[in-house]
């Protein structure tokens, strides 16, 4: 608003405009009076004034809807499904350190096969141990295919790193965040089929690719396909997990031993 037009319609006899100083948010107050010289007993609204009222009123009403939004709680994240991994007990190594207790123990685990979504650094997993059972498929279409059943170990936890590298094998460090087992760690090994067993970024592919040549070949770990796996079943009681039933290899044997007895 310019000081000229406010003298323009005090000539008029309109109305007298006083401008006042800056408000608390620094904008200025418009206010509108009758001008007592001319005698009139109103006075018409500031042409701006409507528009001025209506940006502070969206102003404080932003204001409020900014604190509403950080008041309100945050939606609670879902922790990612662990993978299930089906492996072979390779070794048992004792940890010799004055904070763990001293049958603590590592692990070394051999994938045989390929899990679900391939190995990489910040996926949590669950690991189930093959215990052959061959024994109870003795039928002719049984024959040379490998049966396993799966047995639960206590180990479930997130790949922190790569432990060590070979020509075939790539061997992470598994973190064991089950508090009631007495294994604190596992070394899993695998063979490398990158986008298959593996995943590796870019950097550590470019890594192993340049060191490939230096890389030991001491042994090699076999991917079986043709496996079957037999899974014990279980369920939550009380917040425990409990087998629900005989484990499915033993449950199959015993069929197996009544149909030969009634025969």
């Amino acid at each position: 608003m310019s000081l000229g037009w406010a003298r323009r319609n005090r000539r008029n006899g309109t109305c007298a405009v006083n401008v006042s100083p800056r408000n608390r948010n620094g904008r200025k107050m418009i206010r509108t009076e009758p001008d007592k010289r001319a005698g009139g007993g109103g006075s018409d609204p500031h042409p701006r004034a409507g528009l001025q009222t209506a940006v502070c009123d969206r102003l404080r009403n932003k204001g409020k809807g900014q604190r509403l939004k950080a008041e309100q709680p945050s939606p609670t994240t879902t922790m990612p499904q662990p993978v299930t991994i089906l492996v072979k007990r390779r070794a048992t190594m004792p940890v010799c350190s004055p904070y763990l207790p001293p049958e603590a123990k590592i692990l070394g685990l051999d994938v045989t096969i390929t899990p679900r979504i391939p190995l990489q650094i910040g996926l949590t997993v669950r690991v189930e141990e093959l215990v052959p059972c061959n024994d109870l498929f003795q039928g002719e279409d049984d024959l040379g295919v490998p049966h396993y059943c799966a047995k639960e170990m206590g180990i479930e936890g997130t790949i922190t790193a790569i432990r060590a590298v070979e020509a075939d094998i790539t061997e992470f460090v598994l973190r064991n965040t089950n508090e009631q087992s007495n294994i604190v760690a596992a070394y899993v090994a695998i063979k490398h089929v990158q986008g298959e067993t593996v995943n590796l970024v870019g950097w550590q592919r470019l890594a192993r690719w340049l060191a490939e040549p230096l890389l030991p070949r001491i042994r090699d770990i076999p991917v079986e396909t043709e496996a079957i796996v037999l899974r014990n079943e279980w369920v939550v009681v009380g917040g425990r997990r409990v087998q629900r039933a005989v484990g499915s290899y033993r449950r199959l044997r015993e069929e197996r031993e009544r149909a030969r007895a009634n025969v």
